[in-house]
């Protein structure tokens, strides 16, 4: 492959890779959250999830 050709094809793929993990979020989000039990667990793992730049508790 010529450079020309890298210098366009590897952003557009960087974009389409954007692009997929957008749609594919978006469809998880509008997914059933299961069973009640299910949804307890989830909201278990959401609180305990570090979020990002918090510092980490130690042990």
């Amino acid at each position: 492959m010529e450079q020309t050709t890298l210098l366009y094809a590897v952003p557009a793929c960087g974009a389409l890779a954007l692009l997929f993990a957008y749609f594919r979020s978006a469809w998880i989000r509008r997914q059933d959250a299961g069973t009640e039990e299910m949804a307890k667990i989830a909201n278990h793992i959401r609180e305990g999830a570090p979020t990002r730049g918090a510092p980490r508790a130690r042990r």
